[in-house]
């Protein structure tokens, strides 16, 4: 149940008819309730009978599209900006296609340290304060075991179209141990996702290996994958389609 009102969430947040439904059904609540008591009670019922048709029209957008839209192509970068680990810096380039109105998206993150102590991106802006319940000075949310932002888009997005998103990310001190993971959650459908890893200048990393997607096991890194490039040890993992909720791990020491 608490995944389903999460991914209910997800879609209400993207989709300009079931925020607008919900809005109206509060504002006259809060109306009806301070000016008339029996207004009040009305109000309530179309508030409630609001929220359902909202959750339900949720669960439908959820059972009809997979998240407010489907990857194209996308280059996911970790930079580890020391060799202690503690900042590292993901950079996120999608083409995406949206599946249908979007004026809102949420951006997950999970982890060690400060998942967003630092976020921008060239799509729309993070809503702080009052605007969002329970978030930090920053706009950041907790949802069970990950923080997320919820992103307002400028401009809203329509059905179909396709758009660059571009993303970044400050994680501070959540690399600061010997043995390090990152993990690749593919929320949505991705046609094409190439993951690099950019480990410190002049700081050799070992015993780098690669878990997933599903089916293909736990292997070391490929000479082919993991190259001196400059000063710095690069890991490139080619480019491949991921389903929904497909995931990849990359462990190390260092």
């Amino acid at each position: 149940m608490l995944q389903s009102l999460k991914d209910a969430y997800g879609v209400i947040v993207g989709s300009a008819a079931g925020l607008a439904t919900a809005l109206l059904g509060l504002a006259g609540a809060v109306v009806g309730t301070f000016i008339d008591p029996v207004a009040g009670a009305v109000a309530s019922a179309a508030l409630l009978v609001a929220l359902v048709a909202v959750f339900v029209f949720a669960l439908r957008q959820r059972a009809l599209f997979t998240g407010p839209y489907r990857v194209l192509e996308e280059t996911i970068t970790w930079e580890f900006a020391d060799p202690q680990g503690h900042a590292a810096i993901l950079t996120k380039q999608q083409e995406v296609r949206f599946n249908y109105l979007a004026i809102a998206l949420i951006e997950l993150a999970s982890g060690d340290g400060d998942l967003f102590a630092d976020f921008s991106c060239g799509y729309g802006s993070v809503i702080k304060g009052d605007g969002v319940p329970s978030a930090d000075e920053k706009g950041v949310l907790t949802f069970a075991d990950e923080k997320g932002v919820l992103i307002l888009l400028d401009p809203r997005r329509t059905r179909d179209e396709v758009a660059t998103l571009k993303s970044t990310r400050t994680v501070q001190d959540g690399f600061t141990e010997p043995q390090q993971w990152i993990a690749h959650r593919s929320v949505v459908p991705s046609e094409k996702t190439e993951l690099i890893l950019q480990f410190p200048s002049n700081h050799d990393v070992k015993n780098v290996r690669i878990a997933g997607p599903k089916g293909h096991g736990d292997r070391p890194a490929k000479g082919s994958e993991l190259k001196k490039e400059g000063s710095r040890q690069v890991l490139r993992l080619k480019s491949r389609a991921y389903r929904e909720n497909q995931m990849v791990k990359v462990t190390w020491h260092w």
